[in-house]
């Protein structure tokens, strides 16, 4: 006795409305995916994740075309459907997928590759109404404590984000970039390239998804200040040459920014990186400044404070971003450490909120909230330390601090995967030669 296919699907993240219709649609082993003019993505790659789905699902050999007929499958957009947003029309003559406009066509195929991989091209009719609960729906992946993911990993990853709408990413760097007269930071790193970057800048930008440069600034420079060349621009440059430990890697060096060259040496970093992304944001980290006024700057903090101190030094870093037209990022645990200082630095910072515990509350929400200050939640996939992800862990997490973010109407959510330990969500892939 054959079992009839079940019809049951889920999406992720859950859409918005789904209103079931009378019928199902039988999509054929051999059709088209159109997509009509408007839709704006010239290399046809949303149509051709549905052909590839198809075939890799049903073994159907579908085309791609482009023009104003409806046929099996058909993406377009409308001006009257608010931002982001899309509908997808499922009848018995077909589907048709409707967006604002690039990624609402983007997100309406997602749904229709979710549903097909579970069902198949048999279809309930509906029509699905869907609209994402942030504007800005970002993965920070850490690349530097750990091994270097290869080109070809991170854009299989690009893809799974983009299956799931994530439409930004960034990549945590310390020394695991290439960049130009610092061989000692990086070598035996085999780093990620300017010529890396760009091309995940363009995978990135056909699928919906925004690259957004980061580097660390100020704190976590394990690697560079234990170099000959830039050792004397630590707080404690006599503990260079310490034995490696991982705790050590995570609490201390931080450049000593009573040195104007760790100015210099920060601004080079931004410099070499900006101009290979398309994107007008920066992050310029500046997190977990554990040594500041301990070492070198001990008696610059005794006179002003280590509040004040960071708040220049950030307002410069900030500055030295916003005089070359981009947006700048900052992780906001000193800032809440110090709330003080958030009033003196511009108004234009996106604070990254970052808290990670399974049963965290919204009182770091709320304050930047209430100081009318612009922030992303970013809570965690809880990965360090151990071989797989906590998942319990990790959904609390996640479910809470976004359920903080709409309750206080952040700019979006940043979901963070950390190699801390030299663990994370990447121990299998395959990693640079």
């Amino acid at each position: 006795m054959v079992q009839e296919p079940t019809l049951e699907w889920h999406v992720i993240p859950e859409p918005t409305n789904v209103e079931p219709m009378v019928g199902t649609c039988s999509l054929p082993l051999s059709g088209t995916v159109v997509e009509q003019r408007g839709a704006d993505d010239a290399e046809a790659v949303f149509a051709r994740q549905l052909v590839d789905d198809i075939k890799r699902v049903c073994g159907g050999r579908w085309q791609v075309a482009s023009g104003e007929v409806q046929r099996e499958v058909t993406l377009r957009t409308s001006p009257s459907l608010d931002d982001w947003s899309y509908v997808l029309e499922v009848s018995p003559d077909g589907v048709v997928i409707t967006g604002s406009g690039f990624e609402g066509v983007r997100d309406g195929v997602q749904t229709l590759r979710q549903i097909i991989r579970q069902i198949g091209l048999t279809i309930p009719c509906m029509v699905i109404r869907d609209r994402p609960a942030f504007s800005t729906r970002g993965y920070y992946l850490d690349v530097t404590r750990g091994r270097v993911p290869s080109m070809a990993w991170l854009k299989s990853w690009v893809d799974r984000l983009c299956f799931y709408k994530y439409n930004q990413f960034q990549l945590y760097i310390e020394h695991t970039f290439q960049f130009n007269g610092l061989s000692e930071v990086w070598r035996g790193a085999d780093p990620l390239t300017a010529s890396d970057i760009l091309e995940l800048d363009s995978y990135c930008a056909a699928r919906g998804i925004e690259l957004v440069p980061s580097v660390s600034t100020f704190g976590h420079h394990y690697t560079a200040l234990r170099t000959r060349q830039l050792r004397d621009l630590g707080e404690f440059p006599e503990d260079a040459d310490r034995p490696f430990s991982l705790i050590e890697r995570m609490t201390h060096h931080t450049l000593n920014i009573t040195d104007e060259r760790s100015y210099e040496f920060s601004t080079s970093l931004i410099d070499e990186l900006m101009p290979l992304f398309r994107s007008r944001k920066f992050n310029i980290c500046a997190d977990e400044t554990f040594d500041l006024g301990k070492g070198r700057s001990k008696q610059e903090s005794a006179k002003r404070g280590v509040g004040a101190m960071y708040a220049d030094f950030v307002e410069r870093l900030c500055r030295h971003v916003d005089d070359r037209g981009h947006d700048v990022m900052v992780w906001a645990d000193v800032a809440l450490e110090h709330p003080e200082i958030i009033d003196t630095l511009p108004k234009n910072i996106t604070w990254l909120n970052w808290q990670y515990e399974p049963d965290v509350d919204d009182g770091t929400t709320a304050a930047l909230a209430d100081a009318g200050a612009t922030q992303m939640v970013c809570p965690a996939v809880w990965c360090w330390n151990a071989l797989i992800p906590r998942i319990d862990d990790a959904w609390n997490n996640i479910t809470r601090m976004a359920r903080h973010g709409r309750a206080h109407d952040v700019s979006g959510m940043l979901v963070t995967d950390w190699g801390i330990s030299g663990t994370s969500t990447i121990p299998a892939c395959r990693f640079r030669a």
